[in-house]
Formats: structure tokens, sequence, C-alpha cells
């Protein structure tokens, strides 16, 4: 499993808390976020047209899916953990890259009991940076790092989410993602213990996470 599912510790750091923006490519919209003056290398700061950007370790703790968002069959295993102090140096880890303009870094957890197939594993993690241009080098870097961690073959799996970029792939036991939403880099993992295929749950999950970054970034209840 991708280390970049690991915990992180729980301060929430509050950062300067500016307004950004620059344009969206890849394979999905990328509507939402934040506006201003800019263009590509559009930022947290600055940028012409909306593109998300979260920029603080409480704003990616609001992305994350909430236990009301997941639905009543699915229990949080703990609470979402969000952090600004160690995101540059578990994403140089995970990533491979100096992770630069990483601001914040997030992670929650869910769990489905099923009696007939077993526990099923919802995971979601999230790195938040300054810039578009810092977020597209660390979205390619974290996609090849991640799939590289996987010593069986993988199969690449079509799933149009609603993200910038995304790259979804199913592995022994479930299927998952790496995605980024304007300024925002995403993994999801949905897994089972009984290796069942579970990608039309991904593709759920995934839109969930694309839509609550976009909510939170243009400072709406994401809840709501």
């Amino acid at each position: 499993m991708s280390k970049w599912l690991r915990g992180a510790a729980a301060a929430a750091v509050l950062m300067t808390v500016l307004a950004g923006c620059g344009d969206g490519d890849g394979d999905g919209d990328g509507g939402g976020g934040n506006s201003g003056k800019g263009s590509d290398r559009g930022s947290a700061s600055g940028g012409q047209q909306s593109v998300p950007f979260l920029r603080s370790a409480p704003h990616v703790s609001q992305a994350l899916p909430s236990q009301v968002s997941m639905g009543g069959d699915w229990r949080s295993m703990g609470t979402p953990v969000a952090d600004s102090a160690e995101a540059t140096s578990a994403c140089q880890e995970d990533s491979g890259t100096a992770c630069t303009g990483v601001l914040a870094r997030g992670r929650v957890k869910f769990i489905r009991d099923d009696a007939a197939t077993g526990s099923v594993f919802a995971e979601f993690s999230m790195y938040a940076f300054d810039t578009l241009e810092n977020a597209k080098v660390a979205s390619k870097a974290l996609h090849t790092a991640t799939r590289g961690k996987f010593s069986e073959e993988v199969k690449g799996v079509k799933a149009d989410v609603g993200a910038d970029e995304a790259n979804t792939f199913r592995h022994s036991y479930g299927t998952l993602t790496t995605m980024r939403v304007g300024g925002v880099c995403v993994e999801v993992e949905v897994r089972s213990t009984d290796k069942k295929d579970h990608t039309d749950e991904l593709k759920k999950f995934a839109k969930l996470q694309v839509e609550r970054i976009k909510k939170v970034a243009s400072h709406k209840n994401p809840d709501a």
C-alpha cells in the first residue's frame, strides 16, 4: 500500500488565507475554486480562471470526506487528520521530488463490515499546493511512485471522476486512483479482504472527493 496513506501528526496549522487561480487541464473538468489574476502558473495568491486551491491544514481537513457524506454503511476509523508541519518531508518521501510549495496534507479512512464478503476499506489522502505548476509536477510523480509500489501487474481503469487529471488502476485487493484537482493532489483507494472488484465504489468516492475539494475552495460547506 502507498506510504502516502500513512498517518500524519494531527496538528492543524492555520496558514495565510489567500485566493487564487490558474487554468485547469487534463481528463476532467476544473470547475469551482478560488478566483484571482494569473495564468497556468496561477497560485493561491493569484490566477485568472476559477481553479480550486486548499490553502491550509484546516481546509484540507474539511475537504476530506465526512461520516455524513459516506453514508450509513460506512464508519470512520478515526477523525480526519491534517497537518502542515510534516507535509513537505512526507510528500518528498512519497513522490521522490522536492514537493516545492506543498502547504498541507491530510488523510482519513473508513470501513464497511459485510458478513458475506468481509471488510471493505475506503481511504482518502491529499496534498495541497500553493501553485498549479507545483501541483502538476507533484501529481505526475506521485502517480508514478504509487503505481510502482505494486509488485504485481496492475490493470488500468478508465474513470471520469471530474478531476483535472486522474490515473486509475486495479490491484490484487482493490482499485486506486491518483488525481489532481486544481492545486490539490489526491489519492483514493477502495479495497477488501475478499479481493472483490470495487471499481464502481471507487469512482463514486473519487467524485465525492473532487466535489468536496471544489466546495471548500469556494468557501462552501462540503456537507451542505
